[in-house]
């Protein structure tokens, strides 16, 4: 971000002074707090000018000495108690325009509670119109909110600016500038916990932030860039092997030209963790030529134990189907293209490839089958007996006959009528039912009775839905069962 935009009327000169103990006295009576801890604050304040009279003094101190509780320290005991029972003073200067905390102190201080010392003041007020604008616009308020209560705060202690209209680019500009000097420090260990990710999350983390309010001012009409969405802004995972993803990248540059975006990273995903197997399970291998049926059959078997990084749940039969066809496509392409170094002969069999589970055949037990059946006769309505007349002999499910049309029945010259609706296709092998529909309910002949016209009619749907009903229920079985017929 390199805006150059006009300084806001809220950018003014700072006195550098410590606050009278009768306006911090006063302060502190708005906020809701008990009486002794009231008259500590009063005392952290004696003792932090007792100790600095001048506070330009306190800023020429070292870092640590002024962040106060540092790493590993507990809030009872911190290494320079002064500072750091006196933060809620120095935040109260710097709203009211004493001071300006530099950004390496905001940055160095991990749990900024500055809540209370906004609200009194009516910092930033409007922040929760802001936040349910910025629900508009496809954001969380939730975390819209979170943000800004760690952006605001410092912005008005370093800039003076406490008003969302005065906030300009280059207060923005400003503070990323100091989020990458504090990433930079060789003494960022003193305040921060070794286990957070540091520097590359805490920069990554401030930018998102920031750039969430950068857009809810551009969306405000304040005088800022529109962000802009980075496409691809992931850097590349390095590889342990980069002479075999160098020709795994190459390929999916080729396969980038005529297949979908997510499909090549799929592939993309399968060739790393590929390459991945082979530096860290077959370092011998120098090249792809190196890989043999036998080397391949072991990643098979490898990737029976390999564990997907999202669901932590080891792979399915289809990731791992998927993953072993990507690799071998892959070393089958490069050897017809003449790569060099490439295995010159198919190494997998899809044979060895994990079976699919094969689904259970369509039927309805024997018992439960002849109650049904002896229950077909007692149905009054002729179109629900041919309803379950064609559950029972073509294998559909009640879904698909639901779905069937009541004007499926093709007539032809000769007499016999034939099912127009693809039923194979639904349920394989299973031969379809030829009847005679009721003259008025499925079919209307055309004028040289050659052929029906189409009627399409809602009744099929509740006409098969209350025929299995009460066919079921008749029969002592439940209605789940009346899908499936052998």
């Amino acid at each position: 971000m390199t805006h150059a935009s006009p300084k806001s009327d809220a950018d003014r000169p700072v006195i550098f002074e410590h606050a009278d103990e009768a306006d911090y006295a006063a302060f502190l009576a708005r906020i809701p707090m008990a009486e002794s801890f009231r008259r500590k604050r009063l005392i952290y304040r004696s003792t932090f000018i007792g100790r600095w009279p001048d506070i330009r003094d306190w800023f020429a101190a070292p870092l640590p000495i002024r962040i106060g509780c540092l790493n590993g320290d507990k809030q009872a005991h911190p290494t320079y108690p002064v500072s750091f029972r006196a933060r809620s003073y120095l935040y109260y200067a710097a709203m009211t325009d004493r001071i300006r905390l530099d950004y390496d102190f905001l940055f160095a201080v991990g749990n900024m509670r500055v809540a209370e010392t906004m609200e009194p003041l009516n910092a930033y007020e409007g922040l929760d119109a802001l936040v349910a604008d910025s629900a508009k616009i496809g954001y969380s308020a939730t975390g819209v909110q979170a943000a800004l209560r760690v952006v605001l705060p410092r912005l008005a202690m370093h800039t003076g600016v406490r008003s969302f209209g005065d906030l300009r680019q280059h207060h923005l500009d400003e503070m990323i500038a100091g989020v990458d000097a504090f990433a930079a420090r060789h003494d960022t260990h003193i305040f921060r916990n070794e286990k957070e990710r540091f520097p590359a999350g805490f920069q990554r983390s401030w930018r998102v932030k920031t750039r969430v309010l950068q857009l809810l001012l551009f969306q405000n009409g304040n005088d800022v860039i529109r962000p802009q969405i980075i496409q691809d802004k992931r850097k590349p995972i390095a590889s342990p092997r980069p002479d075999l993803q160098e020709w795994a990248n190459r390929w999916l540059e080729r396969k980038r030209v005529s297949l979908a975006r997510p499909t090549v990273d799929h592939m993309a995903v399968s060739m790393r963790h590929f390459v991945t197997y082979l530096s860290t399970r077959r370092p011998s291998i120098l090249n792809f030529a190196d890989i043999n049926p036998e080397l391949f059959n072991d990643y098979l078997r490898h990737l029976q134990f390999d564990i997907a990084t999202r669901t932590g749940a080891p792979l399915s039969i289809n990731a791992r189907r998927a993953r072993a066809g990507t690799v071998a496509k892959f070393l089958s392409d490069g050897a017809a293209w003449d790569w060099p170094n490439f295995p010159t002969r198919p190494i997998l069999d899809p044979n060895d490839l994990p079976k699919l589970a094969h689904r259970v055949p369509r039927f309805i037990p024997e018992d439960q089958l002849s109650r049904l059946m002896a229950q077909l006769p007692s149905l009054e309505c002729e179109f629900q007996k041919a309803a379950l007349l064609i559950a029972r002999w073509s294998g559909a499910r009640r879904g698909e006959v639901i779905r069937l049309r009541l004007d499926c029945l093709d007539q032809y010259p000769d007499g016999p009528s034939d099912c127009g609706y693809p039923l194979e296709r639904l349920c394989g092998n299973a031969s379809c039912l030829c009847m005679t529909t009721p003259q008025g309910y499925c079919a209307k002949s055309s004028s040289d009775g050659s052929k029906p016209t189409t009627v399409r009619s809602g009744m099929t749907r509740l006409a098969t839905w209350s025929a299995m009903s009460s066919f079921a229920a008749a029969g002592g079985c439940r209605q789940t069962i009346c899908y499936n017929t052998p």
